[in-house]
């Protein structure tokens, strides 16, 4: 029997995935924000949806939370390369400084690089370029201080840029009667698109540009505090989580499959979000109850515009707006 689900693969700056995506603990707003795959993760949390108890953004899906790993205590080098057809190659590198000691405790780092490249599945017959290639960069620095057995500070950067030919579109029905000449009934790997032809080229043709160019970075500082026994309670414990995320998404889209302005798009948005999170945790009753309680407070700015050609290019036009969105939140769990 087939199970049905929710997702999303829109990147619209203005709807938030059903499925909430963090990285240690900080939300990733938008699916184009989430092209981040050069991160280590040490784990992988999965929280079945609707979920909004444990985690402060509402998710009807549910919420995936990526533990990236930590700087380790001892110095380490570790180096990682794949190679495929279509010229794909992976590289990866890592490094940990190992602790180093401080006039207050100990401080360890880690390093990162990742790139990822790969000719494209197809070419545009109209341009001579490639079609779905791969190209992205990235990198990660992660500090740990830790002042005392009690206290322990991350603090992680990461950036990655993506620049790509965009995916192929194959039309395979035309019910206008006007697109006959370029429907292709099985896969092919040579299409007519309107990638790169100038955009002031007069219509009906030309997208202009030829790359989607996707720029994310975030900075994330956590602050852990195990207090041990309060008053009654045990194990009680304190965490501050601040994460600023900027993503810049320009994706050019021909979704018609042909050289002809029939329904192209050119889209441009950017998104800002800032996240602060106190996480209060303890146990009473020798360990018989445990409770969670958080508060919330999450900001965020996006821009979008939409430039669009329809139909012939008779119809073009090009919608913009902002958004500004604050969100706060309190909530809590006993056990």
């Amino acid at each position: 029997m087939a199970k049905c689900g929710v997702s999303r693969a829109d990147t619209v700056i203005t709807a938030d995935s059903p499925v909430g995506i963090y990285i240690d603990g900080v939300v990733i707003s938008k699916i184009s924000g989430t092209l981040i795959d050069f991160i280590e993760p040490e784990r992988i949390e999965v929280l079945r949806g609707p979920q909004g108890t444990l985690y402060g953004r509402n998710s009807t899906g549910g919420a995936v939370n990526i533990v990236s790993k930590k700087p380790a205590d001892e110095f380490g080098l570790k180096a990682e390369a794949g190679f495929g057809n279509y010229s794909s190659q992976k590289y990866k590198l890592s490094l940990d400084t190992g602790n180093a000691s401080m006039g207050t405790g100990t401080i360890a780092a880690r390093f990162s690089l990742y790139s990822y490249t790969q000719d494209g599945f197809g070419e545009d017959l109209t341009t001579g370029h490639d079609l779905d290639s791969r190209d992205r960069q990235a990198g990660l620095a992660a500090l740990r201080w830790r002042p005392s057995e009690s206290i322990t500070v991350d603090y992680a950067y990461d950036t990655s840029n993506v620049r790509e030919a965009p995916p192929i579109a194959q039309l395979d029905t035309d019910a206008s009667g006007f697109l006959g000449d370029y429907v292709t009934y099985e896969r092919e790997d040579k299409l007519a698109l309107s990638y790169s032809l100038p955009s002031e080229t007069p219509a009906p043709f030309g997208i202009g540009r030829s790359k989607t160019d996707v720029d994310s970075s975030g900075h994330t500082l956590t602050l852990d505090w195990q207090l041990g026994e309060v008053g009654a309670l045990q194990n009680t414990a304190i965490k501050s989580i601040t994460g600023y995320r900027e993503i810049d998404d320009n994706e050019p889209t021909d979704f018609d499959g042909t050289p002809i302005r029939w329904a192209d798009f050119d889209i441009y948005q950017t998104l800002e979000t800032f996240q602060q999170e106190f996480q209060f945790t303890g146990s009473a009753a020798d360990e018989r109850s445990e409770s969670q309680s958080v508060v919330l407070l999450l900001y965020r700015e996006s821009r979008r515009r939409a430039a669009r050609g329809v139909r012939f290019g008779t119809v073009r036009n090009t919608p913009s707006f902002k958004t500004d969105n604050e969100a706060f939140a309190i909530y809590g769990q006993m056990d």
